[in-house]
């Protein structure tokens, strides 16, 4: 299979929710098209979580935290105000 952005990081997002959920966080999937892949339920706050695909270098996982292509040349503006946290996939 030839690897896109796209399969990547549903890839990360499914690894990242079976991995929530294996650690017994009670996990929502949002309906539509949402700034967050995520929600955690934590006894009744809602964390909206956001989950990137890594890179491991030098020992530290490096990852985009905002989305550039062609189309906007300056970025998205990130997710500050969007998003609770990031949730990283990075293979060692």
């Amino acid at each position: 299979m030839i690897s896109n952005p796209t399969s990547k990081g549903k890839t990360s997002e499914a690894v990242i929710l079976a991995t929530l959920v294996r650690l017994g966080k009670h996990v929502l999937v949002p309906w539509g098209e949402e700034r967050y892949d995520l929600a955690i339920d934590d006894d009744g706050r809602l964390m909206r979580v956001q989950c990137k695909t890594g890179t491991v270098r030098n020992g530290c996982i490096v990852f985009k935290t905002c989305i550039t292509d062609a189309g906007r040349p300056g970025g998205d503006g990130g997710y500050a105000g969007q998003i609770d946290a990031f949730a990283i996939f990075a293979r060692s």
